[in-house]
């Protein structure tokens, strides 16, 4: 594992912070082209099956409805729509120098950060590429080819200091992929508030002190790509996760403004951003998940390998694409209509799924025993039984 040497002079942060790149006038962000902002998202698949929906729809309402012109501009905007979801191409590879390409991982050390790192340096295509770990662990598997640093990345200072050891060592990372994290797995009254502060900590937080780190080389150079790890979890929450689950959202919103920034205040569109929102991946993290063993429930609660996210992570820096979202597996798409936010499905038929599922029980290996839940049904059966009462959950708690 590498280490930082003393004797390295590193750039103090008010001389970073001062590093002001040039600033183009507002306007010029104001007349971008639309072509140049608008992308549409990644999701072939869905996106075309949404498409020819849309169409369906609009062709029928062309067929039904009277002329009036109003609702006949939306029908063929939403016709218009259809089509373009539908024509929407592939992430097509662009060509890409890796021998000038320097990948940095964080949470490298074990899991998926790990894989993935294997999966770049040993790609046959991206010869001379360099690869560099940020993980606050012990690696699974050392490799002289990876440049392995000990950082927490929930510490802004500590994060500033490896990434100046970093840039002298081996140079300005062009690729950045947040993909540490941490899950605690349980009930919001036994969170502990060093549980939900560490949750945002290296969740949410490092994602910000990573970028502020190293995104200002990347518009130096006006070249680069962030990926951000993310979870369906942080679209649809669920019980026993709630610091993991708000967390994970907190990604979603900082790829959304990210890519923002970059195409509007930055004006460096150059820059490419993904955000990666898997289901389960069976990594150490989630090993203990409780997944019912119902036959009709085995499409729907597919679980990844790490190989396979870290495949399509991989495949994604080939591409040339602007913005994309990784959303894998297939059922992860159902996200978009389930959420609380977009309300799109019934609040009786969203319960009624997740009892199916026993997504509110997926996590109920994980945390204290006995929980703030048990401790309350015992109380309630102790109290019932002194009244004359007897608790009828008493013999369906879960064992």
């Amino acid at each position: 594992m590498a280490t930082p040497r003393s004797s390295i002079s590193t750039r103090s942060t008010y001389e970073r912070a001062s590093r002001q790149p040039p600033t183009p006038p507002p306007l010029e962000a104001r007349n971008a082209p639309l072509s140049s902002i608008i992308q549409p998202d990644d999701g072939p698949l869905f996106t075309r099956i949404f498409g020819l929906a849309s169409i369906a729809v609009a062709i029928f309402r062309l067929w039904t409805q009277d002329a009036q012109p109003s609702t006949r501009a939306v029908t063929v905007l939403l016709l218009l729509g259809g089509f373009w979801l539908v024509l929407v191409r592939k992430n097509a590879e662009a060509p890409i120098d890796w021998s000038k390409e320097i990948v940095l991982i964080t949470g490298g050390g074990s899991g998926l950060g790990a894989v993935l790192a294997q999966k770049i340096i040993n790609d046959p295509k991206r010869q001379g590429v360099k690869v560099v770990v940020l993980t606050n662990v012990p690696p699974e598997r050392f490799d002289s080819r990876i440049a392995t640093y000990n950082c927490d990345v929930s510490s802004k200072a500590d994060v500033e200091l490896v990434a100046d050891i970093v840039r002298f060592e081996v140079g300005a990372p062009t690729i950045l992929i947040n993909n540490a994290g941490v899950v605690n797995g349980k009930l919001i009254l036994d969170l502990t508030e060093d549980d939900v502060r560490r949750s945002f900590d290296v969740n949410a937080l490092a994602h910000y002190w990573t970028i502020q780190a190293f995104l200002p080389d990347m518009l130096d150079k006006r070249h680069g790509h962030i990926v951000n790890v993310a979870s369906v979890l942080g679209l649809c929450g669920f019980a026993q996760c709630a610091d993991y689950c708000a967390s994970k959202a907190a990604v979603i919103s900082l790829h959304a403004s990210l890519r923002s920034e970059l195409d509007l205040h930055y004006t460096t569109p150059e820059i490419r951003t993904t955000t990666v929102c898997p289901g389960h991946i069976q990594t150490a993290m989630f090993s203990r998940i409780y997944v019912p063993d119902r036959l009709l429930l085995k499409p729907l609660t597919l679980s990844l390998s790490p190989e396979a996210v870290a495949d399509a992570i991989s495949d994604s820096l080939n591409g040339s694409r602007r913005d994309s979202i990784l959303r894998l597996p297939f059922y992860t798409h159902s996200a978009r209509l389930l959420g609380p936010g977009p309300s799109l499905v019934p609040a009786p038929l969203r319960r009624a799924i997740e009892w199916f599922t026993a997504a509110n029980f997926a996590m109920f290996n994980f945390g204290p025993k006995p929980s703030y839940a048990d401790r309350l049904r015992a109380w309630r059966t102790e109290t019932r039984a002194r009244r004359g009462f007897v608790d009828p959950f008493a013999h369906t708690s879960r064992t």
